[in-house]
């Protein structure tokens, strides 16, 4: 039997098992057990990622509020530079 013809078996099967069993996604959940390692070094990566871009969000917060609070006193000095003049 060729790659090709196997596939579509597999394919087939996998159909009729998803339906029969009103499950889908069982083959990958499978294939994530069976790759444990793989998956939790995915894991851990997106842990990561997930926890450097919330504190991306906070700097750009943090960031935002202190060019606030310049532009805010700048205002102010400037102001009082103007009624005095």
């Amino acid at each position: 039997m060729d790659e090709e013809t196997e596939q579509a078996i597999a394919d087939t099967l996998k159909a009729g098992v998803d339906a029969q069993s009103e499950t889908i996604g069982w083959q990958e959940l499978i294939d994530l057990a069976a790759e444990q390692k793989g998956l939790r070094t995915a894991l851990i990566d997106r842990a990561v990622r997930e926890q450097a871009a919330k504190e991306l969000t906070r700097a750009r917060r943090q960031i935002d509020n202190g060019n606030e609070t310049v532009l805010d006193e700048k205002f102010t000095e400037l102001s009082g530079g103007v009624q005095k003049w």
